[in-house]
């Protein structure tokens, strides 16, 4: 298949749980998450080896048999990223006991991947700090100057924060940004050695804000209320594989996504990612879609907008959710990185094929374990890369069958006929030597396989390099990754296997023979199996009370609509519409009062 680019036109439980528990380390024997949420630490040991442990001597722990024993040489936890205030409060408590031999500022949680996140105690009477996703630091001067057990709750909001010590909480303090996100005890702030000396017990997130009494109850008794809410439980989870190079794994400062109407510089909490930084040795993590889940913390990839525009093709099904396997690196090859070696083992896999089928079994596990009673669906693996090969004349040489190889691999490894969606090399990539070569291998792999498709980046927007794509191109490869990826899931469960292999499913066929596209029908709602179903565009004229024409259709729940008038003069297509969110109903839109003839038309579009 051939430049799949897709522009379209014309049940409740009652669960008892833990109110808002998200993750809980007691360390009574070791660095599990008693949360039932399987956000397990691992035990990172700089410096000395051996020196930071659970430490069960007696006095050693406030609850249990135990606490964790931090050293001074930077030994932390490690556990999968928690973003914390993207939509609601929440609060962070533990009981802490410092070394007499403690820094000047000792950080109980932070992310050590930046100087921002963390939370942390003063040991010279400055008290307690807390430093937000933004910068925003904010001290507390009130926190015990000694080497005691000390029980510490920090309850944050939308429009303050306020410590509690020993379950006495002190005046409210106003911050203007509530999101936090960490994924270390006794670390942080990367660039320096403010690490945790001394011993951490019971250690609390909870995604709400507790309340005085319960922040009591806590302290008193380390105990949070358990509570009967509803829960909707995930009984599908779709899940999309994404790998490549350089521009897989995003070179687009965050700070260029769009803040309306969606903020997509903030997490989306809808849709999780399990991910692996390029280079590093730790396990990957999971998370939720949000910038930063590649090389730099401030960088983003496609699959900001992929996951965004996928996860709101469902945004009415709340049962169903959407998630994202990520593991990509700069300046890999086909050639020799990730080479397949023709079955579903890891023999004569090249490295960064390895690290990939290694995440993305580490991936599909922590999804099973986050979500035990829904089905794994992976919907399908977009692909961009090419680059690297196109700089080497044997390699782009070989491109075609190597890339031939590993599509073939992917498929034995994770699932016969699973989609395959291709990101072309761009025409506007001229610092690549052989790009002619490397594209025109990927045109005719994709042309081989129904289930394998493409999507043109010849108009995305590239750096100065010529190379890598900008924040705009970044944002439209990921749309357009997303609309193929709902094309083909849709053609799997809309025809046969047999009908897809004869080649009866291709976007540009018509199946019906109804005059509309199979790509057509896919975006309209239409069954493309049945010849009377075909999309209805309705032009009224009312004469009365005043002249004015009325445009009418049926608009399906997860769609988005516009109407556009052609401008004679200008020879040019007019938006004359916002953007309207269908809702299975007919949608009528009145046009400005008719004065003459007039050409207009619908657009549907993925959300």
């Amino acid at each position: 298949m051939k430049n799949l680019y897709l522009v379209f036109l014309g049940a409740l439980l009652l669960t008892s749980v833990r109110a808002g528990v998200i993750a809980h380390y007691s360390f009574d024997a070791d660095y599990s998450d008693q949360s039932g949420f399987s956000r397990h630490g691992t035990l990172v040991d700089n410096g000395e080896l051996g020196n930071s442990v659970i430490d069960t001597a007696p006095n050693s722990s406030v609850f249990g048999g135990g606490s964790l024993f931090l050293s001074n040489d930077r030994d932390y936890i490690s556990f999968p990223e928690i973003t914390l205030g993207t939509t609601e409060g929440y609060t962070i408590a533990f009981w802490a006991r410092r070394s007499a031999t403690s820094k000047a500022l000792c950080i109980v949680a932070g992310n050590t991947t930046n100087t921002k996140d963390f939370i942390g105690i003063f040991t010279d009477g400055r008290g307690f700090r807390w430093r937000n996703s933004s910068g925003q630091t904010t001290d507390i001067g009130w926190a015990p100057n000694d080497t005691a057990w000390h029980h510490y709750t920090i309850v944050v909001t939308a429009d303050d924060l306020t410590l509690y010590v020993d379950g006495i909480g002190g005046q409210p303090v106003s911050i203007s940004n509530m999101q936090l996100s960490i994924n270390a005890i006794g670390e942080g702030y990367a660039s320096s050695g403010y690490d945790f000396d001394g011993n951490l017990d019971e250690f609390w997130i909870l995604d709400e804000p507790l309340s005085a009494s319960s922040v009591q109850a806590l302290y008193e008794d380390n105990t949070i209320e358990v509570v009967s809410e509803p829960v909707e439980e995930i009984t599908r989870l779709l899940v999309i594989l994404q790998g490549g190079q350089s521009n897989a794994d995003g070179r687009a400062g965050k700070g260029s996504l769009p803040t309306e109407p969606v903020n997509l510089q903030m997490p989306q909490t809808d849709v999780d990612v399990f991910h692996k930084r390029e280079g590093e040795s730790y396990l990957g993590s999971l998370t939720v879609l949000q910038p930063g889940l590649n090389r730099k913390s401030d960088d983003f990839g496609p699959e900001i907008t992929m996951g965004r525009s996928y996860a709101d093709l469902y945004k009415n099904d709340s049962s169903v959710r959407v998630a994202i396997i990520k593991y990509a690196r700069g300046g890999t090859h086909l050639a020799g990185d990730w080479v397949a070696g023709g079955d579903a083992s890891m023999f004569g896999d090249g490295p960064e094929y390895q690290v990939f089928q290694t995440t993305v079994a580490d991936g599909l596990a922590a999804l099973a374990e986050a979500y035990p009673s829904a089905s794994i669906e992976v919907q399908a693996m977009v692909w961009m890369q090419g680059e690297s090969d196109a700089n080497r004349t044997s390699w782009a040489e070989r491109y075609e069958d190597n890339l031939r190889t590993f599509i073939e691999d992917v498929r034995l490894t994770f699932g016969q006929n699973l989609p395959f969606i291709i990101g072309r090399l761009s025409v506007g990539q001229t610092a690549l030597n052989h790009e002619e070569l490397v594209r025109a291998a990927q045109d005719v792999v994709a042309e081989e396989n129904p289930w394998t498709g493409i999507i043109d980046t010849d108009d995305l927007t590239l750096q100065s390099d010529n190379i890598h794509f900008d924040a705009d191109g970044q944002m439209g490869l990921g749309r357009r990754f997303a609309e193929a990826v709902a094309y083909y899931a849709w053609m799997v469960d809309a025809f046969s296997e047999q009908e897809i292999v004869d080649c009866r499913a291709e976007p540009e066929g018509d199946f019906d023979a109804d005059g509309q596209s199979n790509r057509f029908e896919f975006t309209a709602g239409s069954d493309p199996r049945s010849s009377t179903s075909r999309f209805q565009f309705n032009i009224h004229l009312e004469k009365t009370p005043i002249a004015e024409i009325r445009l009418e259709l049926y608009a399906m729940a997860n769609r988005v609509y516009s109407f556009e008038q052609f401008n004679e003069s200008e020879k040019r297509w007019e938006l004359i519409s916002d953007m309207l969110s269908g809702s299975d109903a007919l949608l009528t839109f009145i046009a400005d009062d008719f004065a003459g003839r007039g050409l207009y038309r619908a657009k549907i579009n993925l959300p």
